[in-house]
This record gives structure tokens, C-alpha cells and sequence, in this order.
């Protein structure tokens, strides 16, 4: 994108903040309101990468449902199109990891900081988002150096949420589960192996990132990324005393840190707030600042306002399964790629298929099958997080439609053994 383009019709792009693999991200004017904003889209090479175009308009979804004071606020966005865009505040401050580059920090500021990334984040994980990418780069530091200072979490380009369901235009034709994903120097070994990472992850990469701050050494190396990622599955971390810090660093502190960072998701800390009420209570000063209620908050099971919205002469179906939310995507992906689905639209707890009929080639190599379609069909499913008790789940909504007007009975008996089908795959 040249400067000067004008995204959504109002934000003029003046110059390029950064720019990483996916993304570009702008500094640009609000010709309605006269005020600086940050403008972030994809690269234009990108912009037609299904994956890519995926993944930047979960990242919009999530900005536009979560609103705390140390996130930039969400101000506009689209994700539709080739083009999403997402605008959001302008901030000014330090990237942490510029601060770290001049050597450690005094305990009792990184204490600050990091109670301050715990507040945001207990918010961030009761609403069931999850960022997945804490490192220093993703911080930024206002008024650094001043009593004024304080942090603000960017980057939610590696986030999930929970309450959410979503999947791409692509995921029916890629059913593994996902690599690792994060940041190597801070990505937990849960991630390393694979799986999507819950808020325990989260506390892994503030852990190395707290240790990093006070030790002014990250606690892992590697000349590569394997080896870096190997070392976080094997190595133990250095300790201060070793490092010569002993008389700078609390034992209380060190014993944290290190149970942030533990192998296990199960040994490290319940919580960020227990890691932030923890230095509190040990250390003897306040450091946790908990925001009550966040100005836009998401309710559990929240929908867009067209979500429940039925079409006339639609055939209904719902399916109620006890799962965790990624054995459940990956099992709705599974199913309807066997189904021969193709993604019309994807967003948010709702995705639009159509069904055809299964070519006669097809019917007779899959003539045992119960998934052979005997007519087209239109289908959306929605999907959403339930809870009964302690037991978390989703509740899967099947809405037919017919290409031709109202559903005839051979194609209603078709969306019965869709949906027989679906009871006995989410088992």
C-alpha cells in the first residue's frame, strides 16, 4: 500500500510503523475526527493467502469483543474482503525488549511491569482469550522511567477465544492439529508440541519474560530455533546465584519465576492473578490492579446479533457434546470434509457451507459410506461454548436450507443423517 491510501474510507496512511511476516502496520490520520490512529492489514502479497486472511480477521474479531485499559482501544475494522483492515489507538511508548536491551531491570520496576501484565491478562483469560504470544516486543512501555509508567499488550495476531468458535476457508482441507506456534525464545513447551496453549501457557512466556527482565538474560539459547525450542522442553534455567545476583533478586522471586516456567502447565501457577497477589504478599508492595469490569465486556455464549436469526423454511437440528474447544474444531472440520463441504463464509462461531451431491465416481469408491450426499444442500452451522456445572462444552446448531426454497422430504431425511451423523462424531 502506497502512503496516502485511505482505508475505510476515513483513515489516511502517512507513514509505516512495521512490518512483520503477515501484516503491515501504518501510523495514519482520522479525516473525521482529526487524531492519529494505527491502521494494520495484511501485506499485499498476502492478501489473497486464505491462511493469512484467516488468522487477521480472528485477530479483528477478538479486538473488537475485548476492551481493557492496557489493550490499545479497538476504534474500526472490517474483515471482510481481500483487504481486512483493523484500526486501533494510537500508542506511544518503548517496546520492552528496547528497555532490556540496556540491561536488567531493578526488581522492584519488572515487579510493576509485570503485575501490570498480570492484570490485563486475568481479564484477557476470564473472558476465555488467550494470547499466545507474550513477549517483549508485543509491550509497550509508556513514559518509560516515570512514576507514570505503564504497559500496553499489543499483537493479538497469534490469540484464541474460547467463547468463539472459528475456523477457515481452509481448515476443512488441513485436518492435523496445528504446529507450533509462538515466538521461540518464549514459546512454552505445550506450544512446541503442538497444542493451541491455554492461559498456563501464557504464564510460561511471562515467566521467561520475567526472568529476562530481572536476570537482563533470557533464560534459554540456541543457535537455532530447534535447538532454542529443545531447550526449553530439557534445559533448566540458570540460577541467580550462579548469575551473581543473589543479593539482587529475592529468593521469593526466583522461586516464582521458576514456577512460572515449569514443563508441566500443571505446576506452574492457577493463575496471573495468584502470580501478581504472590508478589504482594512476599515482597511487601502492590503491584496488582485488577479492572472489575471491562467497558465492553464478552458474556459467555455471546453471538453476533444475527446468530440466532433462523431463515424461513429452514430445517433445524442441534447437537450438545461435552468437548474442549480444540478436539472439538478439530472434529467439525474432520466432519465436514467428509461431508465434501465448501466454505462459503467463516466467522466467529458461525461458518456457511454448501453440500453437493457426490459425483457417481465418488458414490460408488464410498458406496459403504454414510456421508454420501443424495442431493445439494446449503448448511450453517453455529457454534458456541456451554457449561453445565463444571463440565465445559459447545452446542452445535445445524441450519439446512435448500438451493431451491423450502426443503423437500428426500432433502430433510439427508439433513437427518447429517445430523445422526454429527451426534455420533462428537461423542
Amino acid at each position: 500500500m502506497q502512503m496516502g491510501t485511505l482505508y475505510l474510507n476515513r483513515y489516511r496512511a502517512e507513514r509505516k510503523l512495521a512490518e512483520g511476516g503477515l501484516c503491515q502496520i501504518f501510523e495514519a490520520s482520522d479525516t473525521v475526527q482529526s487524531r492519529d490512529v494505527v491502521v494494520k492489514c495484511l501485506r499485499p502479497e498476502m492478501s489473497h493467502n486464505p491462511t493469512a486472511l484467516d488468522a487477521f480477521r480472528r485477530e479483528i474479531h477478538i479486538h473488537s469483543r475485548f476492551s481493557h485499559p492496557l489493550v490499545p482501544a479497538h476504534i474500526d475494522g472490517s474483515p471482510d474482503g481481500d483487504c481486512p483492515v483493523l484500526v486501533l489507538e494510537r500508542i506511544r511508548g518503548l517496546e520492552l525488549c528496547e528497555i532490556l536491551s540496556g540491561g536488567r531491570m531493578e526488581g522492584r520496576r519488572a515487579c510493576r511491569l509485570i503485575g501490570q501484565l498480570c492484570t490485563v491478562l486475568q481479564s484477557a483469560h476470564q473472558q476465555g482469550i488467550v494470547h499466545r504470544d507474550l513477549k517483549p516486543g508485543n509491550i509497550l512501555v509508556q513514559y518509560p522511567g516515570t512514576e507514570r509508567e505503564r504497559i500496553k499488550l499489543i499483537d493479538f495476531g497469534l490469540a484464541q477465544m474460547s467463547s468463539l468458535f472459528m475456523f477457515g476457508t481452509r481448515d476443512l482441507m488441513t485436518l492435523q492439529s496445528p504446529g507450533a506456534s509462538g515466538t521461540p525464545e518464549y514459546i512454552s513447551p505445550e506450544q512446541i508440541h503442538g497444542q493451541e496453549g491455554d492461559f498456563k501457557s501464557d504464564i510460561y512466556s511471562l515467566g521467561v519474560m520475567f526472568y529476562e527482565m530481572v536476570s537482563g538474560r533470557r533464560p534459554f539459547s540456541g543457535a537455532t530455533p530447534s535447538e532454542l525450542m529443545t531447550a526449553h522442553l530439557e534445559s533448566e534455567p540458570e540460577e541467580f546465584e550462579d548469575m551473581g545476583l543473589a543479593d539482587v533478586i529475592p529468593v521469593e522471586l526466583e522461586i516464582l519465576i521458576r514456577r512460572c516456567m515449569a514443563k508441566y502447565p500443571e505446576q506452574r501457577p492457577p493463575s496471573v492473578e495468584d502470580i501478581a497477589l504472590y508478589i504482594e504478599e512476599e515482597l511487601g508492595f502492590k503491584v496488582y490492579e485488577p479492572v472489575a469490569e471491562p467497558s465492553t465486556p464478552v458474556k459467555e455464549n455471546e453471538q453476533s446479533e444475527e446468530l440466532d436469526l433462523i431463515p424461513r423454511g429452514a430445517y433445524v437440528h442441534e447437537v450438545e457434546a461435552t468437548l474442549i474447544e480444540s478436539l472439538a474444531t478439530l472434529k467439525l472440520r474432520g466432519f465436514l470434509s467428509d461431508l465434501g463441504a465448501d466454505v462459503i463464509q467463516s466467522e466467529p462461531g458461525r461458518i456457511r457451507v454448501s453440500l453437493s451431491r457426490a459425483p457417481e465416481s465418488e458414490r460408488q469408491r464410498r458406496r459403504s459410506s454414510k456421508l454420501i450426499l443424495e442431493c445439494d444442500l446449503n448448511l450453517q452451522v453455529q457454534m458456541q461454548t456451554t457449561q453445565k456445572g463444571s463440565q465445559n462444552g459447545m452446542l452445535v446448531r445445524l441450519i439446512f436450507t435448500s438451493p431451491n426454497g423450502l426443503m423437500t422430504p428426500i432433502e430433510k431425511g439427508q439433513a437427518d443423517r447429517i445430523y445422526r451423523n454429527l451426534q455420533a462424531y462428537l461423542r
